[in-house]
């Protein structure tokens, strides 16, 4: 299962649009195949992306990843030229993602890796008190 599919891809691009982008042998027909390999592609992106951050692959997934993949699957379906607009798109969904790796971006209701963390150590041996007469 990918992050997002090609029922949304269509919804959000047009079922048109998606067919001129996969018709790689004249037939005007949807390349199923090639929207599955794009889908592939931005999961492993995503995934490779959060995986310090998150526990991945997201199940159920959040819809802000969905919406990250749908596009970065998107404008892997152009091969030859990338219009402005769908660069546009494409550095958008990279910069979301980078702000959620980093954690300038949390996803709701899924727990960080960080969050998780706990701290232990001995008790303090030096403090300001004993260095004082140093």
């Amino acid at each position: 299962m990918t992050y997002s599919n090609t029922q949304i891809l269509s919804q959000r691009f047009g079922e048109d649009e998606l067919k001129t982008l996969t018709d790689r042998d004249g037939s005007n027909a949807l390349n199923v195949q090639i929207l599955e390999n794009a889908l592939k592609d931005a999961d492993a992106l995503i995934n490779s992306a959060l995986k310090h951050r998150y526990s991945v692959p997201f199940s159920p997934v959040p819809t802000i990843i969905k919406l990250i993949a749908t596009d970065i699957a998107y404008s892997r379906l152009f091969t030859h030229h990338r219009p402005p607009i769908v660069s546009e798109i494409l550095n958008d969904a990279m910069k979301q993602l980078s702000d959620i790796a980093s954690g300038n971006f949390n996803i709701n209701d899924v727990p960080s890796k960080a969050s998780n963390l706990a701290v232990d150590s001995d008790t303090k041996i030096f403090g300001r008190k004993p260095l004082t007469s140093f």
